[in-house]
């Protein structure tokens, strides 16, 4: 056997990859799947059919682009909107001779282009929060594939949306608080508001890490401004349709009279199958992973962002399929776990040894 496949696949080696190695194999992964994801999405985006299979909010941030108003909790979240005004426009020349190059077109690539380097940076950073969660460098790489696997992502990770910058931020942040750097919250968080409200959801996490109660306190408060910031976004963004029910958004209540009809959904056949779709086969490969054990202490206690996850999708009637995929900081390095210890199932490492020589 080569000396290469050695280090990658040979016995006991197969988890002990030089972190420059591993780092690198996920740079490549990362940029090469996500250029695929985001060329497809660029390319199949239409501006009648994308917005009726469920992507609707796609023309809301198109609308803050152009500086116009958004409808909903979408005119809050500016940031990527923001970035993608200052990405040139792409020359026609790029183009197959005679494609109308459209300025709906320059909108939706420059989107792309930034959700692109999103997309890129978030796989990696979830590379790095699952290492610093205890996980070796074998099922972090896992993990990456397998988010990048998920449908959410591969439909809309290129789409005139913000969700990329949230999952990348949101991991930051994540990392931040395993690594107690408060700058690095501080800045992930303020940013990712900007993006998405839901970079809040590090809040839940910090009180369930462990840690002394000090610790905790000051990683608060290094998230505290970004709670500032939803707050100044919500009062100084100009936003449409705040009381038509679906677009109506956090710091209202009449949202509320639509939880009943989500939790019907959620239990409904459709519903299952919605959820389902979230995580797809990482779903029981995460279960399995809490069932054999060997769960860093810190993951299992977060678990418990999941239901805080499925709580606020019943709270503030989100689509449910995309919206638990927010969870994806937990259940996708549980699921790479779980694919991991099937691999090695016997007592040995069957990946490695069906190359062994």
């Amino acid at each position: 056997m080569s000396s290469s496949r050695s280090v990658l696949l040979g016995g006991n080696r197969v988890g002990k990859l030089r972190v420059s190695h591993q780092a690198v194999i996920a740079l490549v992964l990362a940029s090469a799947i996500g250029m695929a994801i985001v060329y497809v999405n660029v390319m199949t985006y239409d501006p009648v059919l994308t917005p009726e299979t469920g992507y609707s909010d796609t023309q809301d941030y198109i609308s803050l682009y152009r500086g116009e108003t958004a409808s909903g909790i979408r005119a809050f979240r500016p940031l990527v909107p923001w970035l993608a005004r200052l990405v040139p426009d792409f020359p026609a020349s790029i183009f197959d001779t005679g494609r109308d190059v459209s300025r709906e077109l320059q909108i939706v690539l420059k989107f792309g282009a930034v959700n692109y380097l999103f997309l890129v940076a978030a796989s990696l950073t979830l590379f790095e929060l699952q290492r610093s969660l205890g996980l070796d460098g074998w099922a972090s790489l896992l993990g990456m594939a397998l988010f990048l696997s998920l449908p959410t992502v591969v439909r809309s990770a290129g789409l005139p949306m913000t969700d990329t910058a949230f999952y990348f931020f949101f991991c930051l942040a994540l990392w931040a608080v395993l690594k107690r750097n408060w700058a690095v919250l501080l800045a992930a968080s303020t940013l990712g508001v900007m993006a998405k409200e839901l970079a809040l959801l590090v809040m839940p996490l910090i009180l369930l890490t462990k840690c002394s109660w000090k610790t905790r306190l000051r990683l608060l408060l290094a998230v505290l401004p970004a709670l500032f910031v939803v707050i100044l976004l919500r009062f100084w963004m100009p936003a449409i349709n705040l009381a038509s029910g679906w677009d109506d958004g956090y710091l209202s209540g009449s949202i509320l009279g639509l939880t009943g009809y989500q939790l019907r959904w959620l239990f409904s056949a459709s519903g299952l199958v919605d959820m389902f779709m979230a995580f797809t086969l990482a779903w029981p490969l995460a279960i399995y992973a809490l069932v054999v054990g060997d769960v860093p202490d810190t993951l299992r206690s977060w678990i418990y962002l999941l239901p805080i996850v499925i709580l606020g999708v019943l709270l503030g009637a989100g689509n449910l399929s995309r919206s638990t995929v927010a969870a994806f900081p937990v259940i996708i390095p549980l699921a790479a776990i779980g694919l991991q210890r099937l691999s090695r199932l016997g007592g040995r490492d069957d990946w490695a040894s069906t190359h062994a020589s």
